[in-house]
């Protein structure tokens, strides 16, 4: 497979992977809101871990194939790599604090603290990484045998630039919420 077509599965699969999270970090807020006693192994929890999962894998399709090109759109996945990455950790650390302090009554724990800089990371790399390869200008990006469809790429820069505000509304609110949003 040409290193063109992995870069556009990188990249959908990290967009799939970003918008799954916001998604299920929405979900779980409103659980929160709810009141729905939480544990670590939520339907929104899977969801979030589901898309972690993706944008990890896209990271990794975007370091393998940074060992044979050089290409801009290659930024974003390194970019979402570091995100991933601080995703896992807090994965593992939300466990303990779960599993220590049960139920969270803030959003903004120190594990949740890390997630979500995590997401605000993968959502920036995917983001940008999708809109250099719409723009195309340097022909860096495809070879002449591969050149995806323009329609797929707008949706994706679409969906990613989305996801992108939404991570931002998460990102600000933990940067200037006092109270952590208390759920109680």
């Amino acid at each position: 497979m040409k290193s063109g077509r992995l870069l556009l599965i990188a990249y959908g699969a990290g967009t799939i992977g970003v918008l799954l999270q916001i998604t299920a970090a929405n979900w779980d807020v409103s659980w929160h809101i709810l009141g729905i006693v939480e544990i670590f192994f939520t339907p929104p929890h899977s969801v979030l871990y589901t898309g972690i999962a993706l944008t990890v894998v896209a990271a990794l399709l975007g370091i393998y194939l940074r060992t044979k090109s050089d290409s801009p759109a290659l930024t974003g996945l390194l970019v979402a790599a570091v995100g991933g990455g601080l995703q896992l950790v807090s994965g593992a650390l939300d466990f303990w604090w779960h599993e220590t302090y049960g139920f969270d009554p803030y959003l903004f724990t120190p594990t949740h603290s890390i997630l979500i800089a995590g997401l605000v990371l993968g959502g920036v790399g995917i983001a940008l990484g999708t809109a250099r390869l719409l723009d195309n200008r340097n022909g860096r990006v495809y070879t002449e045998d591969f050149n995806p469809p323009r329609r797929l790429l707008q949706t994706m820069v679409t969906i990613t630039l989305a996801v992108l505000w939404l991570v931002m509304n998460f990102f600000l609110n933990w940067l200037f919420n006092a109270q952590g949003i208390a759920y109680t």
